[in-house]
């Protein structure tokens, strides 16, 4: 679900928590601001204070691309006597960046955030002008990063993830016969979010799909309605 405020989430979990652990099994316990949408999200896993946050990753990658950067043209500026050093120091940084995008894959981390990190790290390593065996180290950590990118495209897209997570909750609220005003306000509040994505976020196809398994789950619930009418 999709909150424009933190107090908004903050709201509705104080003031439905309980119900929706009662019929799920699940409840929030945290929101927490979504980069992509620049909105906010309720969640039931409760944060991991050891492992950075996806902001503390972008803000990283930031700086760490600049810092890059700014080594690259120095490198250049400099004579052929003093590329080696910078270079060095470039390719190690590059190296830990490396690491942070190997981390952030084994923890299943935000799939758009690990792909800008990859972009950035392949742009710092385009412009980065090496010599000698720099070169090999420069060319281990293309293959390295290509490697990356390839895992990284095999995780699911955040958007869709979230959207299929609302339609499993909403399944299991009919299936134990709650409330239908709930499940109705859940169900719009999961297409409104869906419409209002942006097309490079989510393939159409899959954008589709979720839609018009939203509207049938909206069918049922009409349909539950005038039962109860009748």
């Amino acid at each position: 679900m999709l909150f424009e405020s933190q107090k908004k989430a903050e709201n509705f979990m104080q003031y439905n928590n309980k119900e929706i652990l009662n019929e799920s099994g699940y409840a929030p316990v945290r929101s927490y601001h979504c980069i992509a949408c620049d909105g906010w999200h309720l969640t039931s896993r409760r944060e991991e204070l050891d492992l950075p946050s996806k902001t503390e990753l972008v803000l990283e990658a930031y700086k760490e691309v600049t810092d890059e950067k700014d080594k690259a043209k120095e490198l250049r500026a400099n004579g052929r006597q003093e590329k080696e050093a910078p270079s060095a120091n470039a390719l190690e940084g590059l190296r830990k960046k490396i690491e942070l995008i190997r981390r952030s894959l084994k923890n299943k981390g935000s799939k758009t955030i690990i792909i800008k990190l990859i972009e950035g790290a392949s742009r710092s390593l385009k412009d980065l002008e090496v010599t000698g065996q720099l070169k090999k180290s420069k060319g281990e950590l293309e293959v390295h990063l290509g490697r990356l990118e390839s895992r990284a495209m095999l995780l699911p897209d955040d958007e869709e993830a979230g959207i299929q997570t609302q339609i499993r909750v909403i399944e299991r609220l009919f299936d134990n016969e709650s409330n239908r005003i709930l499940i109705r306000n859940l169900i719009y509040e999961a297409l409104r979010t869906l419409r209002n994505m942006d097309g490079a976020m989510l393939q159409q196809d899959s954008k589709k799909a979720l839609e018009k398994k939203l509207k049938n789950l909206a069918l049922r619930c009409d349909h539950l309605r005038n039962n109860t009418s009748g």
